[in-house]
């Protein structure tokens, strides 16, 4: 990587994704876009209650994308995303966060999907650059 930033976004005040954008040198870039990606895998495979063991991919706007999601609201990070721009070498990573049963602001697993899924239909259209 050289150079990146990290931004948490938060959703009625609370804490709901920690945010890293990256740029990556071009000469490693399919290196470490791997790299990422098995790690992904990993944490699938090492995490209970996962959709899949291995993350999904597809095309969020002009980005290759792959993700994990639990099936249940437990843990600290619920979901986590890669958004890889292969013509620029940038990467974002997105994990998106549980809480505490009191102070989160989705009580089902379907309300936070439905808050994830409009998350990131607005994130897939923001410019990279």
């Amino acid at each position: 990587m050289t150079d990146g930033y990290r931004i948490l976004i938060a959703y009625q005040n609370e804490p709901f994704v920690n945010l890293k954008a990256e740029q990556f040198d071009k000469t490693r870039y399919s290196t470490d876009k791997q790299s990422l990606i098995d790690s992904l895998e990993s944490s699938a495979k090492d995490s209970p209650n996962m959709e899949s063991e291995k993350p999904t991919k597809s095309k969020m706007g002009r980005f290759e994308s792959y993700a994990i999601n639990r099936t249940k609201l437990e843990g600290g990070v619920l979901s986590t995303y890669l958004w890889f721009d292969d013509s620029d070498a940038q990467v974002l990573t997105a994990y998106i966060l549980n809480d505490e049963p009191a102070a989160r602001k989705f009580k089902t697993i379907d309300e936070y999907r439905n808050l994830r899924d409009r998350l990131l239909q607005k994130l897939s259209g923001c410019d990279v650059h």
